[in-house]
């Protein structure tokens, strides 16, 4: 049973985290947006939160500016001890929690995971850890922590209620070897246990009450307690009996005891009610008085007759009086007394009335029960309507009056015939009235009345209809049922229809109205049947209606009045009769982009029924296929388009059917307005398209992406005559074929070196330097895919001498086959390599030659190896090389020749480096890649390669920027992790030893350029620079700044200290080397000027008189002897 316990409690802490983030804090509503922390805080600080104490809390730390949690993977006790250090607290006793259980969830970024303090560190932030927000961890993982303050101490027996709202309540913890633990609810925990907590505080024993269940939070540490047998008489609790049940095995800080000790000067007496938070003083959360304690009671059987002893008790009529649960009039605090009341109604008080024992039940404040009775103040009368929120009378969110309150109503079933009810009540046309769901004018508050309203339509008044009892429990405000009614000087009428945006009267975007006002219509089921009843009603033919969607006449504004829509032509006749009651206007999960369009037949034919027409083509001989339907152009579905079908179209436009070719994908650009028809079966002998045998289109599977075409009286060639077409040379292109008096494509399958070589030869040039370039490198072909799989040995003389297969159709033009032939008097030699774009000759857009031509290289797999590699060829220093990717210098004109380059930077030439085959590539220029390489100059103010840590509080930390060619600028922090950090830390002399990455500009924005992005170190490099990553390009802001912290040095480089000197002001001079006292001073040349700057740097100057000491006078120095004869 205990372990039931506390799988019901954490079950509880997550449906109360789900329920609050669904329904909002009070009646159901939504809460507005919680502003984030954005307190002010210094790296690095750390705070308790939500702890019963400043000393216990969820751990929380600052990073970024800003505070964040501490995930609970490996935290331990000697995490907790460093936090309790920071905090100024004792390290004896330190606990730690996990799971957020005892203090719940944080908010806001997870910073850290994984730490591993030793112990004796000072700051969080100096334990190992997994690096600056480098987590698989949620908030139900936050970690905590607990402290006692420094020269803490209690005897064993002492007694503290800690998590209560006042001294005499919370959770019981006992002192026992000089520490404070709880004590186990085990099933033997009871009143007279509880008599001996309030005697040892010093208050009444007498009416104590046993608390269990962990209801004053949970507690850390150990559990002191279980199997208590108390008489009620002890004076401490090492004076009562022990006697453990199967239970006390079990225990866990889900089980801690609380207590309720009774109060002096008591301001309510045990079973006194009042009603807190209701809009006026006849309703509210119902809460009790227990041993004069205020507490709430839980909803659970919560019933008419509960809440008429509740308005008895107060005074109020009983009669009538409404129970109201799931804490509609706002949760409450401290504890739930009383649950499962089982009232008869007659009772004077709730005491009276049988329960589950005090504080005894599995409640949240979510529970919380609350009443309304009958107001003896009231203004309107049982059954009373009024519309609310509303932007006329006529309309709004629907209020009863009951008990002389008004409440809402539930929309679950709230028909149009409920609807009229309200309407004729409030004096309007009941023949026009229209309910709409989902808190369409906004949410009530307080009580919702009525649920599962069923009203006949005789009815005069809204509560003579069937429902299901006054006050509902499982309806929110967000299903608030509204009413339009409808008048007599609205400017549309309910169902009435019209369509706007369109090309015509007869046709665009459908809209609705309901009172007075329009609306649209959501797309989802939108089909030719609910097209045909739009058009019907408007006056237009329904024969060919067309069905538009996806806010194809331009996006509407105001409600969307109907979704789901399910029109069946032989029965509606206007739109507003295809409305399914259980789709509730008002109600959709749509937007604007889903408005539904209709285009409707036209008697007036602006064109003749199957006439056809050929747009966008070069000549009158070729373009995508339209025909006209109803008075209107619309085009043709491409599936199963065929010669066949070409040729019909081609006979009847009167070019003759004679090599007539099909075109599919819309080669000749998308159309426009419907597509009308698809699947087209011709035998090739009709007169007209119309005469073949065809389906009507469908919006799920055709697009105009689909369009057809047809290319008629194709000019004659030779077969397997070869052409390039689409080059700039005419030694390049996409290779067409001729066969039967066409020229059609070769696919990119297997297309390799070899077939272009053949290719190459038969055009008449040399098969040396042939590039074989896939993917319709020269854009795609228009006409047939001719030739796929071709597999040629290099050596024939033709390309039909290879072998090959004809195309089956799995081929598209998006893989035609191109070729680069080799030309006499290239320009630039293959491989040949050069820098574009750049402010210098050593940086820019790399390209590199083929075939005389110069083409740039995609970005795919480049990095810093590759960029030393084209360093070296052009010329220049290879150190410190960069990589830019996405088109940094700008992009490049012609072709891309080279994809997924990967150098190991010690290659002589570019083409010795893996990469695809020359041409194969998925890239665009704005992928173009390109190199910084070092340029030494003496001008320069920074080292290329140099780094500086930027606005930290301590010169050990800060935001990281690297020199670049005599310029700073910063490191994006994508990727940026430890390795990185400990790289940085160690190159700037601090040691990579506990060196912590900080992203998103944690020490601040930095300026000008971002010039490393990705870095990828192992932690071995010696410097940022030789990491491998990339340099500028990639898409980075200063937001995204990386820093480090590194740990905090022993001295900083260049500092100097006396040892060895019997006072402060002599001593053997040491010098800081490396963030170390690992240098001293040769004595050679060594004078009082000398000694009098050593001085002079340790503050001494004007306080003693420099005197030079020679001859380890005060002992040997450490480490290295550093220069000599100093010139001071």
């Amino acid at each position: 049973m205990l372990q039931a316990a506390r799988v019901w409690a954490v079950l509880l802490l997550l449906l109360s985290v789900s329920f609050l983030q669904s329904q909002g804090q009070e009646g159901g509503t939504v809460p507005p947006p919680t502003t984030p922390d954005l307190q002010s805080c210094t790296n690095g600080d750390i705070r308790l939160s939500d702890g019963s104490t400043p000393r216990e809390g969820r751990v929380e730390v600052c990073l970024e500016n800003r505070w964040g949690t501490v995930c609970d993977d490996d935290w331990d006790v000697n995490d907790a001890a460093v936090v309790c250090r920071q905090l100024g607290y004792s390290t004896d006793g330190a606990r730690a929690t996990i799971e957020a259980i005892p203090f719940g969830l944080g908010e806001g970024p997870i910073f850290l995971e994984t730490v591993q303090c030793l112990g004796d560190e000072e700051m969080l932030l100096n334990c190992s850890h997994n690096g600056i927000r480098n987590h698989d961890c949620t908030h139900l993982e936050d970690a905590g922590a607990a402290c006692e303050e420094i020269g803490f101490s209690c005897k064993d027996g002492e007694v503290r209620l800690v998590g209560g709202d006042n001294p005499y309540e919370g959770r019981l913890e006992v002192c026992r070897s000089n520490r404070f633990g709880t004590a186990c609810d085990d099933l033997t925990w009871n009143d007279a246990d509880a008599q001996v907590a309030c005697r040892n505080l010093g208050f009444e024993p007498e009416g104590a009450i046993a608390i269990g269940g962990g209801q004053y939070g949970f507690g850390i540490g150990a559990i002191h307690f279980a199997g208590l047998r108390c008489t009620g008489e002890e004076e401490s609790f090492f004076n009562c009996s022990i006697r453990f049940t199967l239970f006390s095995f079990f225990c866990s800080h889900f089980d801690d005891v609380g207590v309720l000790c009774p109060r002096p000067n008591a301001t309510c007496t045990n079973g006194d009610v009042r009603l807190v938070n209701g809009r006026i003083p006849s309703e509210g959360r119902v809460e009790v008085c227990y041993n004069s304690h205020w507490g709430t009671v839980c909803h659970s059987d919560w019933d008419e007759n509960d809440a008429a002893v509740v308005c008895g008790e107060l005074g109020y009529e009983r009669a009538g009086a409404i129970p109201v649960g799931f804490s509609d009039f706002g949760q409450g605090d401290g504890l739930i007394l009383l649950s499962d009341l089982g009232c008869n109604g007659t009772e004077s008080n709730l005491a009276q009335c049988p329960h589950g024992g005090i504080a005894d039940h599995f409640c949240l404040h979510l529970q919380d029960a609350g009443v309304i009775c009958p107001d003896p103040n009231s203004t309107c009368t049982n059954g009373e309507v009024r519309l609310s929120k509303g932007e006329t009378p006529n309309e709004g969110l629907l209020e009863v009056c009951y008990n002389d309150n008004f409440a809402t109503v539930c929309s679950t079933r709230f028909d149009p015939v409920d609807a009229s009810i309200v309407c004729n009540q409030l004096g309007y046309d009941p023949s026009n009235s229209f309910p709409l769901a989902g808190a369409f004018f906004g949410e009530g508050v307080g009580v919702i009345l009525l649920d599962n309203v069923e009203c006949v339509g005789n009815e005069s008044n809204l509560l003579d209809c069937d429902h299901e009892g006054f006050g509902v429990i499982g309806c929110y405000h967000d299903n608030d049922v509204s009413i339009l009614c409808g008048t007599n000087n609205s400017i549309c009428d309910n169902g009435e229809i019209r369509l706007v945006n369109g090309t015509g009267n007869h046709s665009g975007r459908v809209e609705i109205c309901f009172n007075g006002r329009w609306g649209t219509v959501c797309d989802d089921e939108w089909g030719a049947h609910d097209a045909e009843v739009v058009c019907r009603q408007l006056g237009f033919p329904t024969e060919g209606a067309i069905a538009m969607r996806d806010a194809a006449f331009g996006e509407g504004t105001g409600p969307i009045f109907l979704d789901n829509i399910n029109c069946a032509p032989e029965n509606h006749s206007a739109l507003i009769e295809c409305f399914v009651p259980e789709d509730e206007a008002g109600v959709h999960d749509c937007s604007h982009r889903e408005d539904a369009g209709v285009i409707c037949p036209i008697p007036s034919h602006a064109c003749v029924n199957g006439q056809v027409r050929l747009v966008g083509g070069e000549t009158d001989l070729e373009g995508r296929v339209e025909l006209c339907l109803d008075g209107y152009w619309g085009t043709i579905c491409d599936r199963f388009w065929s010669d066949l079908d070409a040729a019909v179209v081609c006979r009847q436009l009167e070019f003759g059917p004679t090599d007539a070719v099909a075109l599919r994908g819309a080669l000749f650009g998308e159309g426009e307005g419907p597509i009308f028809l698809d699947q087209f079966f011709c035998r090739g002998d009709e007169e007209h398209i119309l005469d073949c045998l065809h389906t009507r289109a469908s919006y799920d599977t055709c697009r105009h992406s689909d369009d057809a075409g047809v290319i008629c009286k194709l000019k004659s060639c030779n077969d397997n005559e070869l052409r390039l077409v689409g080059g700039e040379l005419e030694s390049e292109g996409r290779v067409e074929i001729c066969r039967n008096n066409q020229f059609g494509t070769i696919c990119d399958d297997t297309f390799d070196t070899l077939d272009a070589m053949v290719i190459c030869r038969q055009l008449g040039y040399s098969e040396e330097g042939a590039i074989p370039l896939p993917r319709a490198f020269f854009g795609p072909g228009s006409r047939r895919v001719l030739i796929d799989q071709l597999d040629c040995l290099g050596n024939e003389t033709l390309i039909e001498d290879c072998p090959q297969e004809a195309d089956n159709r799995l081929c598209f033009h998006s893989e035609d086959a191109s070729v680069l032939c080799q030309v006499e008097g290239a320009n630039c030699t293959n491989g040949e390599l050069r820098l574009i774009h750049g402010f210098h000759e050593c940086e820019g857009t790399v390209q590199v030659c083929f075939n005389g031509r110069w083409g740039s290289i995609c970005d795919d797999f480049w990095d810093h190896r590759d960029a030393q590699t084209v360093c070296r060829v052009v010329g220049c220093e290879t150190e410190g090389a960069l990589a830019t990717v996405e088109a940094y210098f700008d992009v490049a004109d012609g072709l891309i020749f080279l994809d997924s380059v990967q150098c190991t930077g010690t290659e002589p030439d570019i083409l010795q480096c893996p990469s695809d085959e020359p041409g194969l590539h998925n890239c665009i220029h704005s992928e173009d890649s390109g190199v910084i390489c070092q340029v030494p100059n003496p001008s320069y103010t920074c080292k290329h390669g140099e780094l500086r840590l930027v606005d930290g509080d301590r010169p050990f930390e800060g935001r990281v920027e690297i020199c670049i060619n005599g310029d700073w600028g910063t490191v994006c922090d994508d990727q940026w992790d430890t390795d990185d950090a400990s790289v940085v830390c160690n190159q700037l002399g601090f040691g990579p030893e506990r060196a912590t990455p900080v992203r998103n500009a944690g020490f601040g924005a930095g300026e000008g350029e971002i010039y490393i992005t990705q870095s990828r170190c192992d932690g071995s490099e010696g410097r940022l620079i030789d990491c491998i990553g990339l340099g500028p390009g990639t898409f980075c802001i200063h937001a995204f700044d990386a820093g480090v912290i590194c740990r905090e040095p022993i001295c900083l480089s260049g500092d100097v200290r006396l040892a060895g000197g019997e006072n402060p002001n002599e001593g053997t001079v040491e010098v800081c080397v490396g963030n170390q006292w690992n240098g001293s001073i040769c004595d050679e040349g060594w004078d009082n000027d000398d000694a009098g700057v050593v001085c002079r740097q340790l503050g001494l100057e004007g306080e003693v008189t420099a005197v030079a000491v020679r001859g380890s006078f005060f002992g040997d120095g450490p480490g290295e002897v550093l220069r000599t004869q100093y010139g001071c």
